[in-house]
C-alpha cells in the first residue's frame, strides 16, 4: 500500500486541517512510462516536446528583447490574444506561425530534416518501409510543386507500399 502525501493547508491561519494531495504525479509518471512503450505514442510525445522546446525558445527571445506580446503581435500583424494563445502552448502551431513569430523576435526559424532516422515509430497500419535505409541521390536538384512526388521517387531508393 502506498503512503499518501499529506500537507497542511492553512486558511488565514484559522484552520489547520490537513489536506490530502492527490497522487497525480506518481500515477501520471507510471502511466507515461507505460504509454511511451508504444512507438507511436512515444513519437507523438517526442514531437510535442520538440514543439514546446521551439516555442519556449521563441518566448525566451521575446523576453530577452524586452518585447511585449502586444509588440510582437504588431510585428506579426495579429492581435495580442493570438500571441498569448501561441505562447500558451495549448495548440499545435503551424510552421508559418512559428516562422512569423521568429521573425517578429528578430530570429529566423530553420527546419532541419535528419536522415537516416530510426523509424520504429512509423505506423505499420498506414505504410511499410523497405528494410533498407533510403539513399537520396543528388538532393540538390530543384523540385517544383507539381513534380514533388515524381522527383522524390526518382531521387530515392526508398520503396513505399500501401
Amino acid at each position: 500500500m502506498k503512503e499518501k502525501n499529506v500537507s497542511v493547508v492553512r486558511d488565514s491561519g484559522t484552520s489547520s486541517a490537513p489536506y490530502e494531495a492527490p497522487m497525480f504525479d506518481d500515477e501520471f509518471a507510471s502511466y507515461l512510462d507505460e504509454s511511451l512503450q508504444d512507438p507511436e505514442v512515444r513519437a507523438a510525445y517526442e514531437d510535442g516536446e520538440e514543439r514546446h522546446r521551439i516555442v519556449d525558445s521563441l518566448i525566451a527571445l521575446r523576453r530577452a528583447l524586452r518585447l511585449t506580446q502586444k509588440a510582437v503581435a504588431g510585428r506579426m500583424g495579429v492581435r495580442q490574444p493570438a500571441v498569448s494563445e501561441f505562447e500558451n502552448e495549448a495548440n499545435d502551431p503551424r510552421l508559418s506561425t512559428l516562422q512569423r513569430y521568429a521573425r517578429a523576435v528578430e530570429a529566423r526559424l530553420k527546419v532541419v530534416v535528419e536522415m537516416p532516422a530510426e523509424c520504429d515509430w512509423i505506423s505499420t497500419s498506414l505504410m511499410t518501409y523497405s528494410p533498407e535505409k533510403p539513399t537520396v541521390v543528388d538532393a540538390g536538384v530543384s523540385v517544383t510543386k507539381g513534380n514533388l512526388a515524381r522527383t522524390w521517387r526518382a531521387r530515392s531508393d526508398w520503396e513505399l507500399t500501401a
